[in-house]
């Protein structure tokens, strides 16, 4: 059958109402991958990215995260559904303390500023000499920052990383450390501009960590990995306002206005996203089971305790395999997916069984397909229920990624053992690209899982030979798209594996507006639209 169908399961990256009130606290995506930087196959990559949708231009104060929520990565061992091993990471800023000379001066005669030689004055929590005509500065910077010289920064960014063995509420804690004992890391400032930033990939490449043995592994070898947390450019790639606007894109090609493939349409690439990057031995991960691990992100609020303490509270944001809570859970268990945990996903299992997407795309498109195209088709939504998806996003695929004992749960399932493809030999499409590195054997930043989804929502797996696979689907062999590609190329191919973020302004005379052909793209649209 001649026919492209072109629709988005597109992730608003909002992953639920609530989180979308909280941004530091909405997890946007996640990655794991078995790591294909040379050298470094024998390790794994986990990237969790938080607060959505950043300006590059959005000052002054810019995107710090909270210094109220744990940010957690999960790893199920066993297939038991529960973690095994938590690297739960917390944060914190500093005021600089930076002061600015200014021509207001203190009035000696005012009772509230004694003249008394030394005595000193609260301003803004800062003790000032009497006299001396100096302020606090109102913004998180005074001048350019360079790397090796943090001298004229204000706003000071660090964080701790703790490992927890069992589960995550055990009192196995260990923490982390780089660089022979030092057990603080700092989170880079946001890319306010080229004169703020002269040399900004320099300047967060200090940043990038190398960690000690870690202990809950028992590595012992002298690598522990690397870390490291804070902004990088949007990785996902989406036709987001189109989707969202009923699925506004055209179903069949061969018309003048139907929908391609091309780079423009992803309308999020011009923003930022702050990530989590951590890189993991394989021999940490895989000391018990077949080799194959569930991963997953997850936000817990976390709450100051009397004496300094921290301890954990209620979990707020959850994600594993992407798309799942923005496009398979109704609208009114979002909140109850986000705080729930992997082993309790039973409940959830008649969104799984019977999604709601190709029902969607059968209401919206049914008529114009079967008019432009001549068919009578009487759905575009394969049978349910959906046992393939059961399979995909529940259990793991025998033979691919299923672990030893199953236990039907939402999960990223990762095979350590399968190798790593070069960026060349990697397919966007993954598995049903004949890639098995690929998504839903864990997810790479190149995999368009947008495409993928789509693909296998709308039976792409049904009509196999594989026995969990049963289903029946009309256009299951239709490659759909959302027009907004990305692959391996997108992405450089090593530590810490997304791209520098685009910066709020360029330096004067650094030519202009710092719009790439991309964005240049978009914006044309949008002047044609207006």
């Amino acid at each position: 059958m001649a026919m492209l169908v072109a629709y988005a399961a597109a992730s608003s990256h909002s992953e639920a109402p609530n989180t979308v009130r909280q941004p530091p606290s909405d997890n946007t995506d996640f990655y794991a991958f078995r790591s294909y930087e040379t050298g470094r196959e024998n390790f794994v990559v986990f990237i969790m990215n938080v607060l959505p949708l950043q300006a590059p231009f959005g000052g002054p104060n810019y995107f710090s995260l909270s210094d109220s929520a744990f940010y957690e990565i999960y790893i199920d061992k066993d297939g038991d559904a529960n973690e095994d091993l938590t690297f739960q990471f917390y944060y914190g800023a500093t005021l600089g303390g930076n002061m600015i000379n200014t021509t207001v001066d203190i009035d000696p005669n005012d009772c509230n500023n004694p003249t008394v030689p030394g005595f000193k004055v609260q301003n803004g929590g800062i003790e000032l000499p009497i006299g001396t005509n100096m302020v606090p500065i109102a913004l998180k910077f005074v001048g350019p920052v360079f790397p090796g010289d943090n001298s004229n920064l204000n706003w000071h960014e660090s964080y701790f990383i703790n490992t927890i063995t069992g589960l995550r509420n055990s009192s196995n804690i260990v923490g982390l450390t780089h660089d022979n004992g030092q057990s603080t890391f700092t989170k880079p400032f946001d890319y306010a501009g080229q004169k703020s930033f002269p040399d900004y990939v320099g300047y967060v490449n200090q940043y990038l960590y190398n960690l000690d043995d870690i202990a809950a592994c028992g590595t012992g070898n002298g690598s522990g990995g690397k870390v490291f947390v804070g902004q990088r450019r949007e990785s996902f790639s989406v036709n987001l306002g189109r989707v969202f606007d009923l699925i506004n894109l055209v179903p069949v090609p061969g018309f003048n206005i139907s929908t391609v493939d091309d780079p423009a349409n992803n309308v999020i690439s011009t923003r930022s996203i702050t990530s989590f990057v951590l890189e993991v031995p394989i021999a940490c991960l895989t000391n018990v089971g077949n080799g194959v691990i569930g991963s997953w992100s997850g936000i817990r609020r976390l709450i100051h305790t009397s004496g300094g303490g921290h301890s954990a509270g209620k979990q707020v944001s959850r994600l594993g395999q992407p798309l799942v809570n923005e496009l398979v859970i109704g609208l009114f268990e979002k909140g109850d997916f986000n705080e729930a945990l992997p082993n309790s996903d039973i409940q959830f299992l008649k969104f799984v069984q019977t999604p709601t997407i190709p029902e969607i795309v059968n209401i919206l498109f049914l008529s114009a397909v079967n008019s432009l195209t001549g068919l009578n088709l009487a759905t575009l939504a394969p049978t349910t229920p959906r046992n393939d998806l059961i399979t995909v996003f529940l259990k793991g695929v025998p033979g691919l990624n299923q672990q030893a004992t199953i236990t039907p749960s939402e999960m990223l399932r990762l095979n350590t053992s399968t190798p790593a493809a070069a960026c060349p030999q990697q397919s966007r499409f993954g598995v049903i690209g004949s890639d098995s590195a690929g998504f839903p054997n864990g997810r790479r930043p190149g995999d368009d899982v947008v495409d993928i989804i789509l693909r296998v929502a709308m039976g792409r797996l049904c009509n196999s030979a594989v026995p969990d696979f049963a289903c029946n689907a009309t256009v299951g062999g239709v490659d759909f798209l959302d027009g907004a590609p990305i692959g391996c190329a997108d992405f450089p191919s090593s530590f810490p594996w997304l791209n520098t973020p685009l910066p709020g302004a360029v330096s004067a005379g650094g030519g202009g507006s710092h719009a790439s052909p991309r964005q240049k793209s978009f914006l044309a649209q949008i002047l044609e639209i207006l």
